[in-house]
């Protein structure tokens, strides 16, 4: 049905489980062992039986370089300056220690998070780190850094899988959202990407052209898919953030499944713990890896509760917590999405 293949590529809230599928599995392969598919396997499980204590290990590294941008992006926590945490960068050492900590689980490392991780003074090392610890690697950039002049340093790291992000056909639909980006810089340096990965003779990284679908820039959709294909894109992929908005309804009988709280691992620049990615900006579960190991986390009291929550509903701990991104995540159907959301 055509229907449902729009469903799957194009990524319209709640984290259509599918649609995380085809996104992530065609560059996972460098990451993965027999060991850690079993563990993946028994994750997927776990979840789908609703299990509150886990056996299983998260097999997706959630993990921020740093909290700063550089451009001011108007429905991005960070972009418009509500994040209120202290800006700052991952050490080297403190990454190396999460890595030490996951890599006989972790399949998946997702080296971005509420800021441009190209603005990290060692992305590529990082990198490169993660490779040698054979995980899958995958970024997400604005591509607006002067790091993204660096077309070879992307193709010789290891990285497998790049996103880049192009919501506009032309500068002034672009600039709407990328506040501060310059198209044409953005589609020369995928050129250079492109270019540089043919010349070496490698097939990585894949590289990902994202769109948000915003009202203003619908009609642009199929022009920004040709324009991809143009410069040498492997994939073009739609994200159409404000659809659970209008679309997308609680529904208290049916709850939703929460893959950060069984599958996903998520660590913020400073190496404290977050529910998800959509709670880059709230303390919660206030537990720092420097106190407590991946691990011993993954059946902490506070995930146990999470996971509860997500199951029934019944976690007062949780239902309770004004900081926890749980009990107003619209995401997974707990509230409905409100308009003007803030992506974190």
């Amino acid at each position: 049905m055509l229907a449902d293949r729009l469903r799957i590529h194009t990524f319209r809230g709640n984290w259509f489980f599918p649609w995380v599928v085809q996104r992530y599995l065609r560059t996972s392969f460098s990451g993965l062992t027999v060991r850690k598919a079993c563990n993946a396997l028994r994750a997927c499980m776990e979840m789908k039986t609703a299990r509150t204590s886990a056996g299983s290990l998260p097999f997706v590294l959630r993990v921020e370089p740093t909290n700063v941008c550089n451009l001011r992006c108007p429905r991005c926590s960070c972009g418009i300056g509500t994040d209120p945490r202290p800006k700052g960068y991952m050490k080297l050492s403190d990454f190396e220690s999460i890595l030490d900590a996951c890599r006989n689980h972790a399949i998946l490392l997702r080296l971005d998070g509420n800021g441009e991780p190209t603005l990290h003074p060692h992305i590529f090392d990082m990198i490169r780190i993660a490779k040698s610890n054979r995980l899958s690697v995958s970024m997400s950039t604005n591509f607006s850094t002067p790091a993204c002049d660096q077309a070879e340093e992307f193709v010789r790291s290891g990285l497998d899988r790049l996103v880049i992000a192009i919501d506009g056909n032309t500068q002034e639909s672009y600039e709407k959202y990328r506040v501060g980006g310059k198209l044409d810089v953005v589609e020369q340096r995928v050129r250079r990407v492109v270019e540089t990965r043919a010349r070496i003779g490698k097939s990585a990284p894949l590289i990902e052209v994202q769109f948000l679908d915003w009202d203003y820039n619908h009609d642009e959709i199929e022009s920004v898919r040709k324009k991809a294909d143009a410069l040498g894109a492997d994939k073009f992929q739609v994200i159409a953030p404000d659809w659970a908005v209008t679309h997308a309804k609680t529904n208290p009988s049916k709850p939703h499944r929460c893959l950060w709280l069984w599958c996903i691992l998520t660590v913020d620049w400073d190496i404290r713990y977050r529910s998800c990615t959509n709670a880059w900006t709230l303390p919660w579960p206030r537990v720092s890896l420097r106190d407590v190991p991946p691990a011993e986390f993954w059946n902490h009291s506070s995930m146990k509760e999470a996971r509860l929550y997500n199951i029934d509903k019944t976690s007062g701990v949780v239902a309770a917590d004004s900081g926890c991104h749980c009990n107003n995540c619209s995401d997974m159907l707990v509230v409905n999405r409100p308009p003007n959301y803030v992506c974190e």
